[in-house]
């Protein structure tokens, strides 16, 4: 997708990620659990564990770290736990990269009774600007994502 707004010379990619889980694969984990404490933030665990269920809110937010992941495109460098999956007042539900939001990164979460789902989609735009922000998430790996020039 090409942005002529700006003179036809930024160009914009678009990366989808999709991701599900057995939410039954988190009941009964204790917030203190290593691996909790490594893979959420601690405004993720009080809005997980803020439920007398946990597991669904755990599972979707889990589901979707991973989709963002996937639509970032690399794992080289980019840790689920600096990625954060937030609820506005609303409900809806938005990503924090290394603790800052983006605006170029969207996410849409849902669960039923056994299964949670994500779908994350990153825009970026290709420009140097766009290049810095990609880079700024992967930590020097966001190079091998982009054409070469």
């Amino acid at each position: 997708m090409t942005d002529e707004a700006s003179n036809g010379t930024r160009e914009m990619n678009l990366n989808v990620g999709v991701d599900i889980i057995d939410i039954d694969r988190f009941r009964g984990v204790k917030r203190k659990a290593p691996f909790i404490e490594r893979t959420y933030t601690p405004r993720e665990l009080d809005y997980c564990y803020g439920y007398s269920d946990p597991a669904p809110h755990l599972a979707t937010t889990f589901a979707g770290k991973e989709a963002v992941v996937k639509s970032i495109g690399t794992k080289q460098g980019t840790s689920l736990g600096s990625i954060e999956i937030l609820r506005k007042g609303d409900g809806a539900p938005y990503v924090c990269v290394n603790g800052v939001e983006s605006d170029e990164i969207t996410v849409s979460l849902s669960h039923s009774k056994n299964h949670a789902v994500a779908v994350a989609a990153t825009v970026s735009s290709l420009s140097k600007s766009g290049k810095e922000y990609i880079q700024g998430i992967l930590n020097n790996n966001a190079l091998e994502l982009l054409p070469n020039e």
